[in-house]
């Protein structure tokens, strides 16, 4: 793990796995408060549970709640234009932009191209410091991630981290 960025791309796969397997769901470590890496103190995993809750109610009970259960997770991602200068990251619900974020998104695999962003409702809409030939983005790098600069859903839960994650030109599907 943590060599040339085999844990960024573990997770990745860790976050396609619903795609996958119908019954699975993936949740977000990330942004647990007090934080403790590899294991939680007790109040860590008491607000782990608090977050994880509504997810094992739908899924062992049936019972539904107002909004999603689970983290954000990228659908797509796509520029806007024929000049690459403008991005959009399409999820499967609702995120919450702060522009302290633009310096966790990377472009194949450089760091500090994003000029600004802003979320509207499951789009984030990430404007290039100049036009992109990139090919894929990234979202966190294990060697370089704040627990305190995270994307967040409007519940609280953190979105899944991705990484190379291709990238099409046009608004594909809309």
């Amino acid at each position: 793990m943590g060599i040339n960025g085999s844990d960024n791309k573990l997770r990745e796969v860790r976050r396609l796995l619903p795609n996958d397997f119908s019954n699975l769901i993936a949740m977000s470590t990330l942004g647990i408060k007090p934080p403790g890496g590899y294991h939680f103190p007790a109040t860590g995993y008491a607000e782990f549970a608090r977050l994880i809750a509504p997810a094992i109610k739908y899924q062992i009970y049936h019972r539904f709640t107002d909004g999603p259960v689970t983290p954000p997770s990228l659908k797509r991602a796509f520029f806007t234009n024929d000049q690459r200068d403008e991005l959009v990251l399409d999820f499967d619900s609702q995120v919450v932009w702060q522009d302290s974020l633009a310096s966790q998104f990377y472009l194949d695999g450089e760091a500090k191209q994003i000029a600004s962003g802003s979320a509207n409702s499951n789009l984030i809409t990430l404007k290039l410091k100049q036009p992109s030939k990139a090919t894929r983005v990234t979202y966190l790098d294990s060697a370089s991630w704040s627990p305190d600069n995270l994307l967040y859903s409007p519940k609280g839960l953190a979105a899944l981290i991705f990484c190379e994650v291709p990238i099409s030109t046009g608004n594909p599907g809309r």
